[in-house]
């Protein structure tokens, strides 16, 4: 017997039990729509950080919606494209990139 509660202690520790469980299930939902788009943004925010340290991708543009990259934008270069696509790759928390840059001398 619990001295507070006048309860069997076996009472208590099924209600934590029970407890813990259901912060559990609560934690291994599913993300919303707001937490999915912060999420988006995140990735797009880190690879345009990323980007900015080339001045050569000064061009890009990069969208992250439903956790595909896409960049748009115009380079000079393959070789520009290629850089951009790469930075997109290895900062993008494994999500698919769409290279959509339009390589044209300026």
């Amino acid at each position: 017997m619990d001295r507070r509660t006048g309860r069997p202690g076996w009472v208590l520790r099924r209600l934590a039990a029970a407890a813990v469980f259901a912060l559990a299930i609560a934690a291994c939902a599913p993300k919303t729509a707001v937490q999915k788009s912060g999420e988006d943004q995140e990735i797009a925010r880190d690879i345009s950080w990323e980007m900015r340290k080339n001045p050569r991708l000064e061009g890009v543009i990069v969208f992250c919606m439903d956790r595909t990259i896409t960049l748009t934008g115009r380079v000079d270069r393959e070789a520009d494209s290629n850089t951009a696509y790469n930075i997109a790759l290895s900062h993008g928390r494994g999500a698919p990139v769409v290279n959509r840059l339009e390589i044209r001398p300026r």
